[in-house]
């Protein structure tokens, strides 16, 4: 099951922002198990009564080249990952989250970590 490999949720920037959280989570998911997982947003919740709260995202390559510093060091130093780091930096945030979605679209394998890294980039 991938859900260790991704959870639980980084709270390391949650200071500057709630939402950084789950965009990691987007980043490992898309680092370690590309075209394996399916990511999706099946819940909305609106609460007009909330507390303020700090809310921002930060751009999907930065957060993925830190993701990226956390791998093996095999995986750090492939060239797919520094390939995908630099195409998301040149791509607008929808764009690129699109693209996290798009990416996360699984084909009929096993799921494993960085199965991906002797393939093709993705986008």
């Amino acid at each position: 099951m991938a859900l260790h490999h991704i959870l639980p949720y980084n709270t390391s920037a949650d200071q500057h922002s709630w939402w950084i959280s789950q965009q990691v989570v987007e980043c490992k998911a898309f680092l370690k198990f590309n075209r394996q997982v399916v990511m999706t947003s099946i819940v909305h919740v609106i609460n007009t009564m909330h507390n303020k709260y700090p809310q921002g995202l930060r751009p999907y390559s930065r957060l993925l080249q830190e993701e990226s510093l956390r791998a093996p060091i095999m995986i750090r130093k492939s060239p797919i990952v520094n390939q995908m780091i630099q195409w998301l930096q040149q791509k607008s945030f929808e764009v690129t989250k699109a693209i996290f979605y798009e990416a996360l679209i699984p084909e009929c394998q096993n799921i494993s970590p960085y199965k991906y890294i002797d393939g093709k980039l993705v986008h």
